[in-house]
């Protein structure tokens, strides 16, 4: 028996402590590149393109979840690679962050818990880093009410700049990352930076136009934190739109308003091929009525009027109601697009008209669904209309919420729940008043198509 059969044979394990050596120092190593380590590089794997569909036909580069993950992997055969940084000074956590692996982010936090108070080159930590790349997961995380005491140091740390993740989540204008930043109570609203500009300064140092589209949401950022009482930074009032101004049109927007005049025209030629498509239909479809025509021979009524017509019937008055609003609307957003396309006429009237323009195309294009599904739903047997007209509804209202949750700032109502914590009584309050103007503002042709043919039909039955 050789000697190191007896040595396996006798438990010796005098080899283990230069295999760890070995170990460390390889798990310690960093690449000429970005000078990453191998926990950098296992933490980033989120960030690839595609990685999802990789981890399912490529187990050998993402293993599958019954197998622990390289971060695990890692951390076991070297802990200390959570406190090596890279070149740009950017820890490991700092990396999952960016690339929003929550997962990752959860096994550090676990493995190395002081790990979350660690600041990369610019002083940030990795809720800055989460904020700033929109993040949400993390975010939520982060501000979750379980964890706001065991995350407090970061809530409002400030990086090099003085900046806190609120005055980030502000200057990257993001909805949902902001509201769940500000339904942590934790976070403070009146915290300066370097240049003693606070949230609501940064707010309105995004905004250096007059007029913007409406639905930006940095408008609704910034009225929310009005709504919550947020201060203004060390600035007088009457200077602080020319303090404000200092980030001009020029360094927001590569071309300047040059550059903005010729998006509007592009925006409004796209919009007006929508809107003029809409006014053809319509126009077309008022003289195609469903149920056809009566002849000269039919009795009942005139020749050439609609044989549905003056029958009661609240599908086909529907249907009527809806087709005029429909042509009324792109009608008017047609006209709107074409002071909004000239370059002659100024910028700020440009700007109001095709934020007037495409709220009437959203309703002529629910109108437009609405006369679909009614006209189906007359023409054809009841049991098959009534299918097919609560399909096109079904898909009518998914459709409508989906093009909403963007464009229409639904999400700037759901905000003011969120900020309940903070000032439960005006969150409360606010929610109650701005839902019905809310719905409608945006839906009133539905009310309108729907509601005056009952309110019709009811009196005739009365």
């Amino acid at each position: 028996m050789t000697a190191d059969m007896r040595q396996q044979e006798g438990g010796d394990h005098r080899h283990v402590p230069a295999h760890d050596d070995l170990l460390s120092r390889l798990t310690s190593q960093r690449d000429n590149e970005n000078g990453s380590t191998p926990l950098h590089l296992a933490a980033s794997m989120n960030g690839l393109p595609s990685a999802l569909y990789i981890s399912v036909w490529c187990p050998v580069v993402f293993e599958p979840r019954r197998r622990p993950k390289p971060v695990v992997l890692l951390l076991d055969a070297n802990e200390s690679m959570v406190y090596q940084a890279d070149n740009q000074g950017m820890y490991p956590i700092h990396i999952a962050a960016l690339v929003g692996s929550l997962e990752t982010v959860k096994i550090l936090l676990k493995r190395c818990p002081d790990c979350a108070t660690l600041r990369d080159a610019t002083g940030r930590t990795f809720l800055h880093a989460a904020v700033e790349k929109k993040r949400f997961e993390v975010v939520n995380y982060v501000c979750h009410w379980k964890r706001k005491e065991r995350f407090a140091l970061i809530l409002n740390a400030q990086d090099n700049n003085g900046d806190t993740a609120l005055h980030r989540a502000v200057h990257a204008g993001n909805l949902l990352v902001f509201q769940h930043l500000i339904s942590c109570h934790k976070v403070r609203l009146d915290v300066p930076n370097k240049e003693g500009m606070r949230p609501i300064d940064v707010s309105w140092s995004m905004m250096p136009l007059t007029h913007y589209y409406t639905w930006d949401p940095r408008i609704h950022i910034r009225t929310l934190l009005l709504k919550l009482g947020a201060p203004y930074g060390e600035s007088r009032g009457d200077l602080f739109d020319d303090k404000r101004h200092t980030i001009t049109v020029d360094t927001k927007f590569k071309g300047g308003e040059e550059k903005i005049s010729e998006n509007v025209t592009t925006a409004a030629q796209v919009l007006a091929l929508f809107s003029v498509l809409i006014t053809t239909v319509t126009f077309a479809s008022a003289f195609t009525l469903p149920g056809g025509f009566r002849s000269a021979g039919d009795g009942g009524g005139a020749a050439g009027t609609p044989l549905l017509a003056g029958r009661g019937s609240y599908a086909f008055d529907a249907f009527i109601l809806a087709d005029a609003l429909a042509f009324i609307c792109s009608f008017v957003a047609t006209a709107k697009l074409l002071y909004a396309g000239v370059p002659a006429f100024g910028l700020e009237t440009r700007l109001r008209s095709i934020n007037g323009a495409y709220s009437q195309m959203m309703n002529s294009g629910r109108s437009l669904v609405a006369t679909l599904a009614l006209g189906l739903y007359v023409v054809l047997l009841p049991p098959v209309g009534r299918t097919i007209a609560i399909a096109i509804a079904a898909a009518m209202v998914m459709l409508s919420l989906q093009l909403s949750k963007e464009s229409e700032g639904i999400e700037s109502l759901f905000a003011i729940a969120i900020a309940i914590p903070r000032n439960w009584k005006l969150s409360i309050w606010d929610f109650v008043v701005g839902f019905p103007i809310y719905v409608w503002e945006r839906y009133w042709s539905f009310i309108l198509i729907f509601g005056l043919p009952a309110i019709r039909k009811w009196a005739r039955a009365g």
